[in-house]
């Protein structure tokens, strides 16, 4: 009955050159719903790739954190767990040293904090706040994780989670979704239709691992789901950051539609 996942997970890997594809059935209608889902799946297919030793580097969003609240391992693991960035703090999803402290927590290992802003005012405030040994580092751990799984971003003026961070202008926000015609983000790291970086100049007010960087992580998960989604995740495939997709079957599909269409 699920050979049509196989059958996805296959188009996925080959039109994109992944490592790997996970997705799972649409039983779900509801937002909440569906990331719950794709949060366990997300949570079974890092356990199935875990081991003792390993240093699993996250990021903030909503797949990430549905994985870190779907998690249940049945032993323990000699592993730490690191922040791919600084923290937003205004809820749970948000606050990437809180879902690393989770996550270690539920892995019985050990979680290492990143006491940095997600992101600031200019790049010199940026510098200077990673040439600190306590912050450099920490990042430097995240750049050397086996392991990594993010969310992907949709770059939506409105609704798009960089922009409710990181409370840029108007402007700022038009210029990164027209002038820069971009598609999605990966850990504040923006990427037009075609996976190229773009807007390069906000990337570098942010505090974390660069797309250059989240692609030379061994395994780097994408976990997202949900229509608005399609297009950020096409484009990250495109960019090659990520080693593994999960989502669901009709996020996918349509994924593969685009694809396609290009």
């Amino acid at each position: 009955p699920f050979q049509n996942l196989f059958d996805l997970e296959k188009q996925i890997r080959d039109s994109f050159g992944t490592r790997d594809a996970f997705i799972i059935p649409n039983a779900a209608v509801e937002e909440e719903a569906m990331y719950q889902t794709v949060g366990r799946a997300a949570a079974n297919y890092l356990l199935q790739n875990l081991r003792d030793g390993d240093t699993i580097c996250i990021a903030s969003g909503k797949g990430v954190h549905a994985m870190v609240h779907a998690l249940e391992s049945r032993r323990s693991y000699d592993v730490r767990v690191v922040p791919a960035s600084g923290s937003g703090f205004d809820s749970h999803f948000k606050d990437v040293n809180y879902l690393a402290s989770h996550l270690a927590g539920k892995l019985g290992g050990k979680a290492v904090e990143l006491h940095a802003p997600y992101y600031v005012d200019t790049p010199k405030e940026r510098d200077f706040l990673v040439s600190m040994r306590q912050i450099r580092e920490v990042l430097d751990i995240a750049r050397n994780a086996q392991i990594a799984v993010f969310g992907i971003g949709p770059v939506i003026p409105d609704t798009s989670s960089f922009f409710n961070m990181t409370k840029i202008s108007k402007k700022d926000k038009e210029n990164i979704v027209g002038k820069e015609k971009a598609h999605g983000d990966i850990n504040g790291c923006f990427f037009n239709a075609k996976g190229e970086p773009c807007a390069i100049p906000y990337a570098k007010r942010k505090i974390g691992l660069d797309l250059t960087e989240i692609a030379k992580i061994p395994l780097s998960i994408g976990v997202s789901t949900t229509q608005e989604k399609v297009i950020p995740i096409c484009a990250a495939l495109n960019g090659n950051y990520l080693k593994t997709l999960v989502t669901d079957e009709e996020t996918a599909k349509d994924v593969l539609n685009l694809k396609s269409n290009e």
